[in-house]
């Protein structure tokens, strides 16, 4: 497996206070690192792929509800990949710490809850290192 050289991430996901009134939930007081420091890039079910995790973990007092994730990657200066992920497809991809992984959850994340973001995102074959994956 190759993994890419070069990692920048820019925090693009809409989070929003549950329940929120105007101007409480600002500002968010949100952590997000990745679990492993390098992407794994890889070749399965016929498609190449990346494979990313990341911890995010709530430091506000009020409970947060991802609402999106934008993933975006680029080589070369240009944007060569683009998605937004939502929904139900967000859902199987949030994961509460302490919860059963193997079912989709809804994203909201509790006052001092942690939870891992799982990135599978299929790829241009035959590309090379991107300069950047951000989420």
């Amino acid at each position: 497996m190759k993994c890419l050289k070069t990692l920048a991430l820019a925090a693009l996901c809409v989070w929003q206070a549950v329940p929120a009134k105007a101007g409480e939930a600002l500002p968010f007081k949100l952590s997000s690192r990745p679990v492993q420091g390098e992407i794994q890039r890889f070749r399965g079910e016929g498609r190449e792929r990346l494979a990313y995790e990341l911890i995010l973990e709530n430091f506000h007092s009020k409970a947060l509800r991802l609402d999106s994730l934008d993933i975006r990657l680029t080589q070369g200066g240009k944007e060569v990949f683009s998605e937004e992920v939502r929904g139900k497809a967000l859902a199987e991809r949030f994961s509460m710490v302490q919860e059963n992984y193997h079912r989709p959850q809804d994203p909201i994340l509790a006052p001092g809850a942690a939870a891992v973001l799982f990135l599978w995102v299929d790829v241009p074959e035959r590309t090379g290192p991107f300069d950047a994956i951000q989420t």
